[in-house]
């Protein structure tokens, strides 16, 4: 919203911008422009999807920082270079976009698990930089939880930890693995997550991947204020592994925003309105569409897991005056995460 309104209000010409971008293709052409770059005194900033919220890909000031400033983008470095469905490990170049990732997995019959609100334009590296957090991390975890190794430029060269080179197999471009965790020495991986390109310029990450699900279930639920939406939260994080892969609580204006924004939305808003006074005498006294609140529920696993889970929600519901609004509205509301993003 900053980078919209300086643009809106004109002063978007007092931001210092970068004096030249690159776009490398291979992990070599990243080492020779990181080699250039500390001969010549450059400042150089990685530069992913742009969606970041803590400015680290703005230029400093020419007094805070007076030297040539390098924007190396890395979205032409986005290739699957393999993939180990036995060991359940895939080694991606970090340029690559989160929907793009998505869809090579899903070609697969694979998934990543990792869905951040940014998904369209972020990029794998980027996640890793930023320490990035997915709305399925109940479930897969976050990205420090999905990463296995990775590979690094820095200012003296390529850094890399566990395997002399997992990027070849054997002299080829096979499927490798990767370590799941390693107790002796200094980690690479907690050393470049959340480092925000300031230690080098990541090239490519082993992820963890999993089989798609057997079943994937949207739903949502209601509850008359959000003190009592946060009270069911509490109860659900006690859920512990039984719960679902993605529970969300939005509060009134966000749920009002998602109601509108769906197909018919005026029908919608009146057919809760209606639901919602049809019960306001009763167990859900005092629900209203000035207070109401909602949660958006993304069930996901084998057909036992999923059946199980959402019978516990539904108790917790019942325990909280609670009404489950249907998988239209949880499938509206998850969707709606991604636009909040932008």
């Amino acid at each position: 919203q900053e980078d919209m309104m300086m643009l809106r209000n004109g002063s978007v010409h007092t931001m210092r911008f970068p004096d030249a971008v690159v776009w490398p293709s291979t992990e070599d052409e990243v080492a020779e422009i990181v080699k250039i770059a500390k001969k010549e005194d450059w400042c150089i900033i990685p530069f992913g999807g742009g969606t970041n919220v803590s400015h680290a890909t703005w230029c400093p000031s020419k007094d805070d920082d007076p030297r040539i400033i390098i924007s190396v983008d890395m979205k032409k470095m986005n290739k699957i270079l393999w993939v180990n469905e036995e060991d359940g490990v895939a080694h991606v170049e970090a340029g690559i976009t989160g929907i793009d990732l998505v869809a090579e997995m899903t070609r697969r019959g694979l998934t990543v698990g990792h869905e951040p609100d940014s998904l369209e334009f972020s990029t794998l590296g980027g996640w890793v930089a930023t320490k990035a957090s997915g709305m399925k991390r109940n479930k897969y975890g976050n990205i420090e939880d999905i990463v296995r190794e990775l590979r690094v430029v820095g200012s003296d060269g390529l850094l890399w930890q566990h395997h002399s080179d997992i990027s070849k197999i054997n002299g080829s471009a096979s499927a490798g693995s990767a370590f799941g965790r390693v107790s002796t020495g200094m980690d690479l991986c907690s050393l470049m997550i959340g480092s925000e390109g300031c230690l080098g310029i990541i090239t490519s990450v082993v992820v963890k991947i999993w089989p798609l699900p057997e079943c994937k279930v949207f739903d949502s639920a209601v509850f008359p204020s959000f003190g009592v939406g946060v009270a069911f939260m509490k109860d659900v994080a006690k859920m512990r592994c039984a719960k679902p892969a993605s529970v969300r609580l939005v509060d009134n204006e966000q749920f009002r925003l998602g109601q509108v924004m769906k197909h018919d939305s005026a029908g919608l808003v009146k057919k809760l309105e209606s639901k919602i006074m049809k019960y306001r005498g009763a167990l859900f006294f005092g629900m209203t569409v000035s207070s109401v609140v909602g949660v958006t529920l993304c069930y996901e696993g084998t057909r036992k897991e999923v059946n199980s889970q959402t019978e516990d929600i539904r108790l917790l519901c019942k325990k909280h005056g609670g009404l489950l609004a249907g998988p239209v509205a949880g499938r509206a509301g998850y969707d709606l995460t991604y636009a909040i993003a932008y």
